[in-house]
C-alpha cells in the first residue's frame, strides 16, 4: 500500500477541519509526551479507556441510523422533513429531537442517515438544538438536583431556540 492509498484511507471523507482537528490532537500529544514522557503515557491510555467504552455505543449509533435508512420509507421523510417541509417540518423535527435520548454517538449517526434519505437542513438544525435545548430525557437527572421551577424554566426556554434556529436556516438556503 502508498503512503497516498493509507493517507486517503484514513482520511478521504474528512473535511479540512476534520483533519485539522486530527492534525492538532496528535501533535498535542507529540508535544505533551516530548515534554512529559509519563502524562503524554496517561493520555495515551486515557484516551484508550475512553475509546472502549464508547465504540459499542458508537456502533450501536450507526447500526440505528442504517437500519433507519432501510425501515423509513425516503419519501416520508422527505415530505415531513425535507427541504420544502417548511414550518412543519421544523416543528416536527423539533419535537423528535425533544424526545430522542442519547449522547452524539447515538443521534448524529441517525441524523446523517436521515439526512441521506432526503431530511432538510433546517430540520436538522431544529432537531440538534431541541436535542441540546429542550433534552426531555434529562429532566429526572436534573429533578435529582434541581427544583422543579429551574427545570421548567429550562424547558420552556429551551422550547423556542430550535424553532428560531430552524426558521433561520430555513431562511439562509
Amino acid at each position: 500500500m502508498k503512503l497516498g492509498d493509507l493517507y486517503n484511507l484514513l482520511f478521504g471523507n474528512y473535511s479540512p477541519i476534520q483533519k485539522g482537528l486530527v492534525f492538532v490532537a496528535f501533535l498535542a500529544l507529540i508535544t505533551l509526551y516530548i515534554n512529559n514522557p509519563e502524562k503524554g503515557s496517561n493520555a495515551l491510555q486515557s484516551t484508550g479507556n475512553t475509546f472502549t467504552g464508547v465504540i459499542l455505543l458508537i456502533f450501536a449509533g450507526t447500526l440505528l441510523g442504517a437500519i433507519i435508512e432501510r425501515v423509513i420509507p425516503q419519501n416520508l421523510i422527505v415530505s415531513l422533513l425535507g427541504e420544502g417541509s417548511g414550518l412543519k417540518g421544523i416543528l416536527i423535527a423539533t419535537a423528535l429531537g425533544s424526545f430522542i435520548p442519547g449522547g452524539p454517538y447515538v443521534v448524529y449517526p441517525i441524523l446523517a442517515s436521515l439526512y441521506s434519505e432526503g431530511m432538510g437542513l433546517a430540520p436538522i438544525i431544529s432537531f440538534i438544538f431541541a436535542w441540546s435545548s429542550v433534552a426531555l430525557g434529562r429532566v429526572p437527572f436534573e429533578l435529582a438536583f434541581f427544583e422543579n421551577q429551574i427545570v421548567l424554566r429550562r424547558i420552556l426556554l429551551g422550547i423556542p431556540l430550535p424553532i428560531i434556529a430552524g426558521i433561520l436556516a430555513e431562511l439562509t438556503t
